[in-house]
């Protein structure tokens, strides 16, 4: 194993990023054919159980599969160099999380794609948070009921659209 190798396998396996590296082409496109521990955490699959899997299609929560699938026919287009987005999985036990995905290609001798790369972190937390602060900017902590400012924000959304509403 060259050194470039041995580079590449241990940061790939000692991330504490999940990764996998996944096929683009022959009859194994689209299938992870490797997987990282840090994935293996994040997911709760074993590393046998994720490696052979149709990319992380499976996982991923069904309102955003099609979000995804559209990323990375971007990226396998060319039209993109990186991939970056953010969407939910699904895990064994039901529990859904927000994760950040990053995907970038790799390619072989001959310049075409060998493998998509993809980072994989959790970021369940952090929109958790993002969503109750937006909540606490809108709504009176006593009552839960819209503040001064969202509630005027609401009536001049209504007023506009009951003008636009007129009929002569």
């Amino acid at each position: 194993m060259s050194e470039a190798e041995e580079r590449f396998r241990r940061s790939f396996e000692d991330s504490p990023i999940g990764m996998a590296l996944v096929a683009v082409r022959g009859e194994d496109a689209g299938r992870i054919v490797e997987a990282n521990e840090a994935l293996v955490d994040l997911t709760g699959l074993s590393h046998e159980d994720l490696v052979g899997w149709n990319s992380l299609q499976e996982l991923t929560h069904r309102d955003d599969v099609q979000f995804v699938r559209e990323g990375i026919e971007r990226l396998q287009r060319g039209e993109v160099r990186v991939l970056r987005m953010e969407f939910r999985i699904r895990l064994l036990a039901g529990q859904v999380r927000w994760v950040d995905f990053t995907a970038s290609l790799v390619h072989g001798a001959d310049g075409e794609p060998l493998y998509r790369i993809s980072q994989i972190q959790d970021i369940d937390a952090r929109r958790r948070g993002e969503e109750q602060l937006r909540h606490l900017a809108d709504h009176d902590t006593l009552s839960g009921l819209f503040n001064r400012r969202r509630f005027h924000e609401e009536l001049e959304r209504e007023v506009e659209r009951g003008a636009g509403a007129r009929c002569c």
